[in-house]
């Protein structure tokens, strides 16, 4: 409690009755983990270019939270990025998402947790570093349709187009953790139409790899587009266009007439000695 006295010269006194305060210097208990959560296009503890405009980091709060504690989680490389919430009663798991990672250098990325009562008493805690990698997967060199002993290069033909070949040279910075999914894309009536093949893994160190025997069957003849998207570890993904293809399915008219030919040494349609 708080009382003023104020007395004057004559010795009268008037007495106050001041606001009551109270004294908290007790400190919230700290958090017991705090790490960037999994999701559906990112690993845990990981940051990449899908989610790296808003990073979700999960933190843990012991029960003895009465639901008053501001809680600030901040991420930090080379810059820093934070968000705060107001921590729910009893504690427990919280996500503290829109965090936006993108003015953050690609490395190790610190995660640190403020709390703060509505004393002014405060708790810091460090939390599981994360990895932030943005960078897409490199370009191929090439993809395209190679000549085989029934088809010449780039096209797809009636002895082929239900078993089709497409050959992709990787950049050799492929770590091995790469997949490849391929996009043939071509007219199908009045519409157009997608086949796809794979995910396939990336070989390691790049190079020549092959998606084998992909059915093009349903798509109609004309220019055929093709593409790759290559996703590495972290999630980070990239479209790469290819050497358009042709598929041509129809063959030349038959003979009107096909017959052994007379000759002075046979007659038509024999063969003799």
């Amino acid at each position: 409690s708080m009382q003023v006295t104020v007395e004057d010269v004559n010795g009268n006194q008037s007495i106050f009755a001041g606001t009551q305060a109270h004294k908290d210097t007790v400190a919230p208990s700290p958090p017991t983990s705090a790490a960037v959560a999994a999701g559906t296009s990112n690993v845990a503890d990981s940051i990449n270019m899908t989610n790296v405009d808003n990073v979700v980091v999960s933190v843990e709060l012991p029960d003895d939270y009465k639901g008053t504690e501001q809680v600030t989680v901040t991420l930090t490389g080379g810059t820093t990025a934070s968000a705060t919430v107001l921590s729910p009663i009893y504690g427990g798991s919280i996500l503290v998402n829109q965090l936006d990672a993108s003015a953050l250098a690609d490395g190790t990325i610190a995660i640190s947790v403020d709390v703060v009562d509505p004393a002014g008493n405060s708790v810091n805690f460090t939390g599981t570093p994360c990895m932030k990698d943005t960078a897409p997967p490199a370009a191929p060199t090439s993809i395209a349709i190679p000549s085989g002993t029934s088809n010449p290069a780039n096209v797809i033909n009636n002895q082929t187009e239900t078993a089709v070949d497409v050959m992709v040279d990787y950049d050799n910075s492929m770590t091995g953790m790469e997949t490849a999914i391929l996009h043939m894309t071509g007219a199908s009536g009045d519409r157009t139409s997608t086949v796809l093949a794979g995910p396939v893994p990336v070989p390691s160190g790049g190079g020549m790899a092959t998606f084998s025997g992909v059915n093009a069957g349903r798509l109609d003849d004309g220019p055929i587009s093709l593409a790759i998207t290559i996703t590495d570890a972290q999630f980070n993904e990239a479209t790469f266009t290819g050497t358009s293809a042709t598929k041509d399915t129809v063959g030349p008219l038959a003979p009107l007439t096909a017959h052994v030919w007379e000759t002075s040494a046979n007659p038509t349609n024999f063969i003799n000695a």
